[in-house]
């Protein structure tokens, strides 16, 4: 299950706003929801760099768990297939873990020339 958002990618804007986005999901209740969703093995729920759009320099991002429950009004379920993820753990205070993590993805898995 997803609750997700676009970001805009000028300036900091991800650095500010995806820690923003997982601070209202912990508030509005969306963060406890996903967790009692969650029917993974391995329990966990895991942020999402999804697909970029050039033109308008913006990021889908997204919070999310493994789950095979029914989908609730308001979130998301997608399919990722095992060919195209892989798991980077982010661990410590929010927002600087997200923020140092998103930093490592962009300058060493970025498409190169």
């Amino acid at each position: 299950m997803v609750k997700r958002i676009i970001v805009s990618c000028k300036d900091t804007h991800p650095f500010k706003k995806i820690p923003e986005f997982w601070n209202d999901c912990q508030r509005n209740g969306i963060f406890a929801k996903l967790i009692s969703m969650d029917t993974a093995a391995t329990k966990g729920i895991f942020g999402l760099f999804g697909a970029y759009d050039e033109q308008l320099n913006t990021i889908e991002y997204s919070i999310m768990v493994i789950s095979n429950q029914e989908q609730p009004q308001g979130f998301t379920v997608i399919d990722i297939p095992n060919a195209v993820w892989a798991v980077f753990d982010c661990r410590g205070p929010v927002p600087q873990a997200i923020q140092k993590c998103r930093q490592y993805l962009h300058e060493e898995w970025q498409e190169r020339p």
